[in-house]
């Protein structure tokens, strides 16, 4: 098992942002929908993007919940000093020192996407990122678009992500899923740890531990 490309997840794997996020949501399509919705109804549409969550909740007047959405979500980052899973940085500047592709695949709308990833400073940690469309899981379609787009053996890339999602993803394309569960919401953690045993990692460390010895260069001559 030797990868030369790892791809991340973003929401519970970069960073712990299922605290900013969910509320916000709740709070703000409640606004627009003028009627109350709670967490459940949030994440239960988890793996379409934000405006996916607000046509399916609120209807016509999606586009203008959705723009107060991330315009508040951008701010709360801030206000709320959301920083990284420790370690994750570290994590992402060893794989890349040593040469291998890395890439993101998340299921944020390209809007929160970057304002995260700019938070955080890894806006320009990544070679290729994919984002979640307004309609549907499209996560298998977009590993397999990276697998196609760089020249990628399903053995050779793996994918770091929280969900069960990620999971049933990666093995419709025959990829590895290393399974974080180190955040603290706990969404599917027991599913997950009973589809995928032996890839689940409680802390960044333990991964790191297990990944970087598994590591090799994206070759040269794929570029």
């Amino acid at each position: 098992m030797q990868f030369c490309a790892v791809c991340f997840d973003v929401d519970g794997t970069l960073g712990d942002t299922f605290p900013v996020c969910i509320p916000l949501m709740a709070e703000i399509f409640s606004r627009f929908a003028g009627k109350q919705f709670h967490t459940e109804d949030i994440t239960r549409f988890f793996g379409i993007n934000e405006s996916g969550i607000a046509q399916q909740l609120i209807g016509d007047n999606w586009q203008a919940a959705a723009d107060a959405f991330y315009i508040a979500y951008e701010a709360e980052l801030k206000a709320q000093q959301v920083e990284p899973f420790a370690g994750i940085e570290e994590l992402i500047g060893t794989l890349r020192n040593q040469g291998v592709l890395t890439l993101l695949v998340t299921g944020k709308a390209p809007q929160s996407c970057r304002v995260t990833l700019a938070h955080w400073g890894l806006d320009a940690a990544f070679a290729k990122i994919l984002c979640g469309g307004p309609d549907k899981l499209n996560k298998a379609a977009q590993i397999g678009a990276l697998l196609q787009e760089f020249h990628l053996r399903p053995n050779e890339l793996c994918y770091v992500g929280d969900a069960l999602t990620d999971v049933t993803a990666c093995r419709e394309n025959s990829v590895t899923c290393l399974s974080a569960l180190w955040q603290p919401l706990d969404l599917d953690k027991t599913a997950v740890r009973q589809a995928n045993p032996n890839y689940c990692f409680t802390s960044v460390a333990a991964l790191s531990n297990f990944l970087l010895p598994k590591v090799k260069p994206y070759p040269s001559f794929r570029q």
